[in-house]
């Protein structure tokens, strides 16, 4: 069970002051609505997302399908009555929001020519990755400028990032339970927008998760 924790910037009130909102996962049902259900006034999804590692980690009643806004294959991880709440857990998984679909819409499987960002088994190791600012761009969510993503298989799926110099920190709860890995907060880089206290750890922790996912695969 992992914890993701945010610390999010209160809007307009007396204290002005931040507050903390956690998500803890994995999740039987994501959101405050039924997919689909009346009431639902957006979604969150994960674009090219890995359907099979994002309701095991996530959302166990996520579903694949198609973006109206944009028709890119897309995983909705939950819908929500309020935008707000949206935000806050798109910001959480590393998810973009926009209008809902209903699992009537489910595609069974991403084209095969969905762009991905993470790395597929027969290009690297299958536990690790090499990641860098340059491709990731905006998502990149560290200040050092490149490093690598392995998965410790050894501590279950705990998600590390690997500095060039060799240091290990932990970037999900699953590492950070484990106690063998440094504190990312030194090297989590600020986010400038406002009201975002840090760049989201999600593209890193699917990166991470996919690469578990592998690994279990070939065992």
């Amino acid at each position: 069970m992992s914890t993701i924790l945010l610390a999010l910037v209160a809007g307009c009130t007396s204290f002005n002051r931040p507050s903390d909102v956690a998500f803890k996962f994995p999740q039987a049902s994501c959101g405050d609505r039924e997919a689909g259900a009346e009431g639902s006034e957006v979604a969150v999804f994960i674009d090219y997302g890995d359907l099979a590692v994002l309701r095991r980690y996530y959302c166990a009643d996520a579903f694949s399908t198609t973006r109206t806004e944009t028709g890119k294959y897309t995983v909705q991880l939950a819908s929500f009555s309020e935008r707000q709440k949206a935000l806050e857990f798109a910001k959480a998984v590393g998810g973009e929001i926009g209008r809902p679909r209903s699992p009537g819409d489910t595609l069974t499987s991403p084209p095969p020519t969905q762009p991905s960002a993470i790395a597929t088994a027969s290009e690297v190791p299958a536990t690790s990755r090499a990641i860098s600012e340059a491709e990731l761009g905006e998502k990149y969510p560290f200040t050092v400028p490149e490093g690598t993503v392995r998965c410790a298989t050894e501590y279950g799926a705990a998600v590390v990032f690997v500095t060039p110099d060799g240091t290990e920190y932990g970037v999900n709860g699953t590492a950070d339970a484990s106690k063998q890995f440094k504190d990312i907060h030194p090297i989590w880089k600020d986010d400038p927008r406002p009201g975002y206290a840090k760049v989201s750890l999600g593209s890193v922790i699917h990166m991470g998760l996919d690469l578990c996912k592998n690994a279990r695969e070939q065992q």
